[in-house]
């Protein structure tokens, strides 16, 4: 009986399990020709915008064609040569623009040769000025070099004004101990001595 029954749940379980597999597979198939709809709606849509599109092509092409034969008939109409009677005032006003216009072109080429010169007049004062500012830099590096070599000789040199008012400092506080302790100066010369014999 318990094997009956084992039967009958194991078969109730399998149709279970069908059923969900159907119902799982009705939803994948519903969901599926939506998609197919929606696409089938946008390839509707793409005919449509290029059947539109290719009608304005074709009004476009059609409108230049026209255009172009309007303008190809308007300059049929323009003469090539357009003879005239000039009177010898027009003629003497021509002859003397002519002049003026040669007198023009040797002025307008000294302009570019003046304009060339000046270029060239601004390089070499800038080359030369640079050449000046190095050579005076030198001259301070030797000047200095030359009063450093002075001082050592001497026995002066130049020090970092910090370090040495520190140093003026710690001297200044040496002295104010060795004044108020003097019993204790024996130990602080010994140990000086000790120090500076290192």
């Amino acid at each position: 009986m318990n094997t009956e029954n084992n039967k009958m749940d194991n078969g109730l379980d399998l149709l279970n399990k069908v059923i969900k597999s159907n119902e799982d597979n009705i939803e994948k198939l519903a969901s599926t020709v939506s998609i197919y709809q929606d696409i089938l709606n946008l390839v509707g849509e793409f005919e449509s915008s290029s059947s539109s599109l290719n009608h304005r092509i074709n009004n476009f092409e059609t409108s230049f064609k026209d255009i172009s034969k309007k303008i190809e008939n308007t300059t049929k109409f323009i003469p090539n040569n357009i003879k005239t009677d000039l009177s010898e005032n027009t003629l003497s006003r021509l002859e003397h623009f002519e002049k003026k216009s040669k007198s023009l072109k040797y002025l307008l080429i000294g302009s570019f040769g003046f304009l060339g010169i000046a270029i060239i007049v601004m390089f070499l004062s800038f080359y030369l000025s640079k050449q000046w500012y190095s050579t005076s830099i030198k001259t301070k590096e030797e000047i200095r070099s030359q009063i450093f070599k002075e001082m050592r000789a001497e026995g002066k040199e130049f020090y970092d004004i910090e370090v040495f008012n520190q140093l003026k400092m710690n001297t200044d506080i040496i002295n104010k101990w060795i004044e108020k302790k003097p019993k204790e100066v024996r130990n602080f010369l010994q140990f000086k001595e000790g120090y500076e014999a290192r």
